[in-house]
């Protein structure tokens, strides 16, 4: 092999790799150990983004099922630290649903699709009028 050819190899392949799922350097989503980081649509990212959408549906990719609906049940001031904008998001699954605590892909009609933490909720501050199961996410913003 000419060294020439070498040369052009080496500095093609980070943007070969970055086409197989990888980042500049080569390195696959998740490939350090840690899990790829959520993404969530820009428009969609603060307590009052979501206030909007409250009663809205979200489907939720589930392992054995596909997808699931998913109602959004509230979304609770959860401020801890005056600097940053906390909040939680309260869903209601339907009976059975049995998510692990994960990363899940959500869509809505009109926020589109994102990535999101959901959490069984076990606080005991479920709505007593959802009939389902409880899951919660946690968001957690710096104050502009």
């Amino acid at each position: 092999m000419k060294r020439r050819t070498f040369v052009a190899g080496l500095a093609a392949a980070p943007w070969v790799l970055a086409g197989c799922g990888a980042d500049s350097q080569g390195n696959r989503s998740g490939a350090s150990g840690h899990p790829p980081a959520p993404v969530v649509p820009q428009g969609l990212s603060r307590r009052h983004d979501f206030g909007a959408l409250e009663g809205d549906i979200f489907y939720v990719a589930h392992p054995r099922y596909g997808s699931v609906d998913a109602r959004l049940v509230g979304v609770e001031d959860n401020t801890r630290d005056a600097q940053l904008e906390q909040f939680a998001l309260r869903f209601e699954l339907p009976p059975g649903s049995a998510l692990q605590d994960a990363l899940y892909r959500v869509e809505h009609a009109q926020a589109g699709s994102f990535d999101l933490f959901m959490q069984r909720s076990h606080d005991g501050s479920r709505d007593d009028n959802v009939a389902g199961e409880g899951y919660v996410a946690f968001f957690s913003h710096l104050t502009d």
